[in-house]
């Protein structure tokens, strides 16, 4: 598959597809810490030995996941700012600017989710809302 990739790199996006069954082999690079901010201002810090998505359900934040390997797009969601280090199989270069797989992704610094509190969710008094990106 890495062969095929290489030899289309230069195609148009979305001329080729990719269905992977397994992470992609990454660099050797440990993983770094970082801390996610919600849409509200929570904090949730994201420990190196910790994935965002277990930070972010141990925060008490509601987010579904499945393979938890970044091969089906279960717990895709959007950031707002920050600088993601991508190691899904599954985003687009396109999808990469604007969305995020806390599953097998991290971040640099601080990265702001376009994420609610479970008590935003559960509040009658605020509407939930949703960006369209």
């Amino acid at each position: 598959m890495a062969a095929i990739a290489r030899a289309t790199e230069r195609w148009p996006e979305g001329s080729v597809h990719f269905e992977a069954f397994q992470p992609a082999i990454l660099d050797d690079a440990p993983p770094e810490p970082f801390t996610i901010t919600l849409r509200n201002g929570t904090e949730i810090p994201v420990p190196a030995d910790t994935s965002a998505v277990s930070a972010i359900r141990a925060a008490g934040v509601l987010l579904m996941a499945s393979c938890e390997n970044g091969v089906c797009g279960t717990c895709e969601c959007g950031f707002l700012e920050g600088q993601p280090i991508h190691r899904d199989a599954v985003l687009s270069k396109d999808a990469r600017s604007h969305r995020f797989m806390p599953c097998v992704s991290r971040a640099t610094d601080v990265l702001r989710l376009d994420l609610y509190s479970l008590a935003e969710m559960t509040s009658p008094r605020q509407p939930i809302t949703t960006s369209s990106t």
